[in-house]
Order: C-alpha cells, then sequence, then structure tokens
C-alpha cells in the first residue's frame, strides 16, 4: 500500500511547489534600496516566466513571450504627500536602451490582489509594494543586459540579474 502511495505523494509535493512558485525563476539577490528625490524604491524580486500570479489572473504568455514580473516597495521619504500620479514611472530597458511600457491590467490585478491599497497617495514615512508585469519576447530578452529604471530624479535602475 505504501509503496503505491509514493508515485501519488511524489507526485503532490511536487505540484504543491510548482503552485507555489508558479514555475517562476526569482532573483537570487537580496532586496537592494535605492534613493530618488523624496523617495526610496526597493527592488524585492524578479520573476522570469510564461506565467504570473494566481492560476488565471494574468493568462498565460502567448508562444515566444514571456513575462517579467517585477515586486517593488515604494517609500515617501520626503516631507510632503505623494500622490500616486507623481511616483516615479518604472520601465523594463533593454540592451539597445528601449524602454518597454508594463502591461496596465496584469500589473494592476498582481499589485490589488496582494495589496488592495497599494495604489493609494503615500504620506511622508509611508511605503507600499505594488507589483509589474511585462510582456516581452523571449528569444531577445536576456536578463543579464536590461535594467528595471524609474522615472525619477535622478533615474534609478536595477539589473535584473
Amino acid at each position: 500500500m505504501i509503496t503505491k502511495l509514493k508515485p501519488a505523494l511524489m507526485a503532490l509535493a511536487l505540484s504543491t511547489g510548482l503552485a507555489a512558485c508558479n514555475g517562476t525563476s526569482e532573483s537570487a539577490a537580496p532586496a537592494v534600496t535605492k534613493k530618488a528625490e523624496g523617495v526610496a524604491i526597493t527592488l524585492k524580486a524578479v520573476a522570469v516566466s510564461p506565467e504570473v500570479g494566481t492560476m488565471g489572473l494574468v493568462p498565460t504568455a502567448p508562444e515566444g513571450a514571456t513575462y517579467i514580473h517585477v515586486t517593488y516597495e515604494l517609500k515617501n521619504v520626503s516631507a510632503e504627500a505623494l500622490p500616486f500620479e507623481q511616483w516615479p514611472q518604472p520601465r523594463l530597458v533593454d540592451a539597445a536602451g528601449n524602454r518597454l511600457e508594463p502591461e496596465i491590467g496584469s500589473s494592476t490585478a498582481l499589485s490589488a490582489s496582494s495589496n488592495p491599497g497599494w495604489f493609494e497617495n503615500l504620506n511622508p514615512n509611508l511605503s507600499t509594494e505594488a507589483q509589474l508585469v511585462w510582456k516581452v519576447d523571449a528569444k531577445s530578452f536576456d536578463r543579464a543586459a536590461w535594467t528595471l529604471t524609474f522615472l525619477s530624479e535622478p533615474a534609478v535602475s536595477f539589473p535584473l540579474k
């Protein structure tokens, strides 16, 4: 009886582990914080996978594409409130310097599912966590050459490796 259960238990353990990470490849580097005018930005995680989020929240990337999924924290370190409209805007920058826009719907859905008030105005000394998703051509993506850049003063860039 135990012998018959072993393959089933192994499959269950593997599927649970895969479901927990959604097949993503997390960055091994610890969280890094950089400062710009009035804000501190902490890059917490970078994942590359054709699937992100919980099942069905974001559709699987089409063939030939993959998702770049970034989790970051934004903290207001100024003495003034920081309205959502004035947050530094993140861009994925490829090796040629092209700035790519995030997927708005997917990014909003993922951020809201893990932090319902993620987009609120930030008063001084408060922070929030946000998630961003870019759908990119899998063949042209190069984690070692691409960066995550926030359009702030000064601009803040994080390597993806």
